[in-house]
């Protein structure tokens, strides 16, 4: 997905001071220097930055006495208490200093020449922090259900297998196929988006198929990161999905086959879905398609994303016992920060985290001891009747 919108990264004149600075007049370096450029972060984060710069060039140039080009502390300072003034959402500010950062880096300016003083990094934490008390509360997507995926299959794949394989409805399949591999590899959308044919191999034991993803958002330097769909009981078995989805769409596990898992489909002259190997599917189109498919299925497709797949793998794992390591690992992720934070919003986890307390435990002990020795040091002297009088044996009080 990245490479699909690094046409969206344009570079500003006035933020190329450096690189002609660099390169001079040759346009062969200019133009190596701005993909060095387009690459340096990742796409999406680009151009969210960008967006923040864009406001700013804007800002300067509608303003009396403040410049673009000289990025001062008076020039910044006052973009930041605009950006109080205009009542920038928390997410703007969130990405506000890292955004100006990134222009000075852009243009070359270090820590001695910062226009992100001390003064102006207050303000934008203040602003921060205010706007996240205007901020509504967040509504995190839902998990999706693996009995739409069985139920899906069900219905589009299996009765088709294994005659009538070319007959399955290749745009419920691509979708269904989508959800199956990123159930076992709690992926991303972006994850399965880079992926190729070439990427999957069968193991040695034959038993399991190999996916080496070439990128995903923990690994942004491409180093490749090993997965494996292996045979299953049930309707969701990764492994048969997968030799059923090659086989449909004419792929091959071959390192010279470059075909789109995620590729677009398109009608043949007698109205048959066929693959577009080269294309991929767009994330809009993708979205609005598992909508609809599990709108056909019956079930709700309210705060349905494309994270509700890896969510729903990793609460699935937290509610069976894994530990935060073994989820970090599930999941990706470099540390086990990720984990707890989908912990922190998983209700069944937190109630199970409360009943086994180990402090309500302590308590319950430590009560049990008290009870205990108050009733060895207080002990009934004479019960006669309902009534009964008590002496402690230390002090001699009654």
């Amino acid at each position: 997905m990245a490479r699909s919108i690094q046409h969206r990264i344009k570079i500003i004149e006035e933020d190329s001071m450096f690189t002609r600075d660099i390169c001079g007049e040759d346009e062969a370096l200019q133009q190596v220097a701005g993909d060095l450029f387009k690459h340096h972060k990742a796409a999406g984060t680009i151009i969210s930055y960008q967006q923040v710069q864009r406001d700013f060039k804007k800002f300067c140039e509608k303003t009396e006495g403040l410049s673009y080009t000289r990025m001062s502390k008076v020039d910044v300072g006052r973009f930041v208490l605009d950006c109080k003034v205009q009542s920038k959402n928390y997410a703007y500010w969130g990405k506000l200093k890292a955004s100006l950062e990134d222009l000075e880096r852009q243009r070359d300016i270090g820590k001695d020449r910062t226009a992100l003083s001390p003064g102006v990094l207050v303000w934008i934490e203040g602003g921060k922090r205010e706007a996240a008390k205007r901020r509504p509360m967040v509504r995190k997507m839902k998990n999706l259900d693996p009995r739409a995926i069985a139920k899906g299959l069900n219905r589009y794949v299996w009765p088709y297998c294994p005659d009538r394989i070319q007959d399955i409805d290749l745009m419920k399949f691509r979708t269904l196929y989508r959800w199956a591999v990123l159930r076992q590899t709690a992926g991303r959308f972006t994850d399965f988006d880079e992926l190729q044919a070439k990427h999957f191999s069968l193991s040695e034991d034959k038993e399991n198929i190999r996916i080496i993803f070439p990128m995903t958002k923990g690994d942004q330097l491409a180093n490749g990161t090993l997965k494996y769909l292996p045979k299953k009981e049930g309707s969701i078995d990764p492994f048969l999905l997968t030799l059923i989805y090659f086989k449909r769409c004419g792929f091959r596990m071959s390192k010279k086959d470059e075909s789109f898992i995620n590729c677009r489909v398109k009608q043949d002259e007698d109205g048959k879905h066929v693959p577009i190997p080269t294309e991929r599917l767009a994330v809009s189109n993708a979205r609005a398609q598992a909508k609809s498919l599990l709108e056909e299925l019956g079930f709700s497709t309210e705060l349905h994303g494309e994270t509700s797949t890896k969510r729903a793998v990793v609460t699935e794992a937290m509610e069976n016992g894994n530990t935060m390591e073994e989820l970090q690992h599930i999941g990706g992720w470099k540390t086990a920060g990720m984990p707890a934070w989908y912990a922190a919003y998983n209700e069944k986890y937190k109630i199970k985290l409360v009943k086994n307390m180990k402090i309500m435990y302590a308590c319950q002990k430590f009560c049990g001891n008290i009870i205990n020795i108050i009733a060895s040091h207080r002990q009934p002297l004479v019960t006669s009747g309902k009534s009964a009088k008590y002496v402690k044996v230390s002090s001699g009080t009654t």
